[in-house]
């Protein structure tokens, strides 16, 4: 850590000559003047390290004790920095770079959007377009505050945004709304009823009359809690009826791939291709625009030039790359086509919801084409409302 705050603020390497330099150094040690890495060169000489700023005590020091003192090299980087004063054209440079930089990180070059899902970001951004936030743009008269509150309003499906610009970066980041869950009218009278067909294996009642009982097989639409309390000497009374009803049901489901599928034999033929991209204009460094090869994969990488302070230029370049490749049909392994298909199916019934009791499949190559058949056994909540009106 010395080392690195030594260069930074220059030191020198020197050597004192005399009759008697044990003295010089006795001096610099009483005066409090730091150095390091002191050795003797011979019975007359010492060379030793000091701060830049210590040369002149350091002189003062060397005449009272009767020594010479020399200096054999200076480091670090007020020294390093001292080469270039009089090359006035890269001084000059480096100001205009810093000046255009400096500049140039008052203006708009990119912009991102993050944290949308559902909104695409061409509304985003045709939204911050239509605000005036566009490559190019200058951001001293831009109200960040007025600019969201304008996308919260112009935006459907925005709950919060935050417009962050840095060194011409500008930044949407964005949390979308979600849709409430309805609230359940718990003061209409319903019935809860069997939402499909299925055999019972557990029926707990929260509010109502039960109407069915565990093992019992049901049918679509038979009501499995009743609504309507019925009492022996008063009136019937409708209230909510609420219920968890576990059923055993049943699907039966296919799914069929084809016995053979293109694959891509790659030629190892490549052709690259450059271009330009700046504020939204695409400048291309090549002359035909058709594609090199009739097949071929398409290989994109961009390269963004950042200066220091986290400033970014408009400039982008962008490289193309282009594979080659020759189509060839192949034949799909059984095993590999039953396991896409046995995958297929069981993320098909996975969306159903419930817990797969039992799963069989059976596989089958006929004209082409491999096929498979599941026959699942699923345990879900089969209870759905159904509302009335007393009479």
């Amino acid at each position: 850590m010395m080392n690195m705050v030594n260069r930074a603020r220059g030191y020198l390497e020197l050597s004192v000559t005399g009759v008697y330099p044990e003295g010089f150094i006795n001096a610099c040690a009483i005066r409090g003047v730091h150095f390091w890495n002191a050795g003797r060169i011979d019975e007359a000489t010492f060379r030793f390290q000091a701060a830049r700023s210590a040369y002149p005590k350091l002189e003062a020091l060397a005449r009272e004790q009767n020594c010479a003192l020399a200096v054999l090299r200076r480091q670090g980087l007020p020294f390093f920095t001292m080469r270039f004063r009089k090359r006035y054209a890269l001084l000059a440079g480096l100001g205009l770079w810093l000046l255009c930089a400096g500049a140039m990180g008052q203006f708009i070059w990119d912009i991102d959007v993050r944290g949308n899902a559902a909104i695409p970001d061409e509304t985003l951004l045709q939204a911050l377009a239509e605000l005036g936030v566009r490559p190019g743009r200058y951001t001293g008269d831009l109200e960040e505050r007025e600019i969201k509150n304008s996308m919260l309003l112009n935006v459907d499906g925005l709950l919060w945004c935050a417009l962050n610009i840095r060194g011409g970066q500008a930044t949407l980041f964005v949390r979308e709304r979600t849709e409430p869950e309805p609230v359940v009218p718990l003061k209409e009278p319903c019935d809860v009823v069997a939402g499909e067909a299925g055999v019972l294996v557990r029926l707990d009642t929260l509010a109502g009359a039960a109407r069915a009982q565990s093992g019992q097989t049901v049918e679509k639409g038979q009501t499995l809690v009743s609504g309507l309390i019925v009492y022996a000497e008063a009136e019937p009374r409708a209230v909510h009826a609420r219920g968890y009803a576990l059923a055993r049901t049943w699907r039966d489901i296919t799914a069929v791939i084809p016995d053979s599928r293109r694959e891509k034999r790659y030629t190892g033929r490549t052709k690259t291709r450059f271009s330009l991209t700046a504020l939204g204009r695409r400048c291309n460094l090549y002359r035909r625009d058709s594609l090199p090869f009739d097949n071929c994969d398409k290989i994109t990488h961009s390269y963004t030039l950042d200066a220091p302070l986290g400033v970014r230029f408009p400039l982008r370049l962008v490289r193309e790359t282009y594979r080659e490749y020759a189509p060839e049909e192949a034949r799909v392994p059984e095993a590999e086509a039953a396991g896409l298909l046995e995958a297929c199916l069981t993320e098909r019934l996975g969306r159903e919801g419930g817990e797969i009791s039992a799963l069989r499949m059976a596989f089958e190559n006929r004209n082409g084409l491999l096929g498979v058949r599941a026959t699942a056994e699923l345990l879900r909540d089969i209870a759905e409302t159904r509302y009335f009106t007393m009479p």
